[in-house]
């Protein structure tokens, strides 16, 4: 398994001990923020797949993750408008105070929160491919927690 960095193993972790769900249905994905990764040149967002956490009686947790160029996150954020469905999904979680796990682990200001609404939505609907850097774009990540 390739490794990680310690501070991305780190929110990864709190996030699955800490996150807050939300109610979806079976079909829909359900990608959360788990933290940002790499060079200010070569710099991700990784999102785990809320819907698909394995929860194992030896503590193995096993999640999904995916890894979304931060550029293209925000370029994309920066395109909603008023009238467009994700604009629509970004506000309808705000209205209803929803809450990032990412939040749990890094205090957020009001501006942030809507960023991280707003590339959740962004990874729910795929409209952005997924990085191919020096690693795959999914991969399923498995962790002992304590």
């Amino acid at each position: 398994m390739p490794r990680r960095g310690p501070a991305i193993q780190k929110a990864l972790l709190l996030g699955l001990a800490l996150c807050a769900t939300v109610g979806h249905t079976k079909d829909d994905l359900d990608w959360k923020l788990c933290g940002f990764t790499g060079t200010s040149k070569d710099n991700v967002g990784v999102f785990f797949l809320q819907s698909e956490i394995k929860r194992m009686l030896s503590g193995i947790v096993q999640v999904w993750t995916k890894a979304l160029s931060s550029t293209k996150l925000q370029k994309a954020s920066d395109a909603m408008r008023p009238n467009d469905a994700l604009f629509k999904r970004v506000v309808a979680k705000v209205a209803a105070y929803y809450q990032p796990p990412y939040g749990t682990i890094r205090t957020l200001k009001q501006s942030e929160m809507l960023d991280v609404i707003s590339y959740e939505v962004i990874a729910d609907a795929g409209t952005i491919t997924a990085y191919f850097g020096r690693s795959t774009a999914f991969r399923r990540y498995t962790a002992r927690l304590a």
